[in-house]
Parts: C-alpha cells; sequence; structure tokens
C-alpha cells in the first residue's frame, strides 16, 4: 500500500513559485475562505452538501473541516520553519522578550 501511495504522490504535478507568489497566493485563499464564512447565514449551515466520495455534509460541518485542514498546514509550515532554524512571524516578538 506504501508504494501504492508514493506513486500516486509522484503523479502530482507540481508547480513551484517563488516567494511573493506563495505569499500573495496564501493570503487570497485565506481571504477567500473568510469571505465565504462570512457570507453564509446561519440557516444555511443546515443545507446538506455532497462530497466527491459520496458522503453528505452540512455546509457547518465543512466550514469545520476546511479551518481544521488549514489548521493542519499551519502546524506542517511551523514544523518545517523550526526544522530550518525560522522562527514564525507571531512566534518572534514573544521569543525576543
Amino acid at each position: 500500500m506504501k508504494n501504492v501511495l508514493l506513486s500516486a504522490f509522484l503523479l502530482i504535478p507540481f508547480v513551484l513559485f517563488a516567494q511573493e507568489e506563495a505569499i500573495t497566493s496564501l493570503k487570497a485563499s485565506y481571504e477567500q475562505l473568510i469571505t465565504a464564512g462570512k457570507s453564509i447565514s446561519d440557516e444555511a449551515l443546515t443545507e446538506m452538501v455532497d462530497f466527491p466520495d459520496g458522503q453528505k455534509f452540512s455546509k457547518r460541518s465543512v466550514m469545520f473541516i476546511a479551518m481544521s485542514h488549514v489548521s493542519e498546514h499551519m502546524g506542517q509550515m511551523v514544523a518545517y520553519a523550526r526544522s530550518n532554524d525560522i522562527t514564525p512571524p507571531w512566534s518572534a516578538e514573544s521569543e525576543q522578550e
């Protein structure tokens, strides 16, 4: 199974960005998620949507899934930065005190 997953991973096309492009793209994606979250009414959060794997979730659940997914990526970025001796900006102030 591990080899199958690795093979599938290697088939994914990668696009490399310059640092500024990556930061701009990341900020835009966060803003899009925040805007979408703010625009949904309480009533609409109970509506069900289909996921590609055939499961159904409420829009509220989809928002929670998106937030936890973003948090996972943030944790990975922090771990990667720290493993390269880079202090994340939000930690820099507290570490200087």
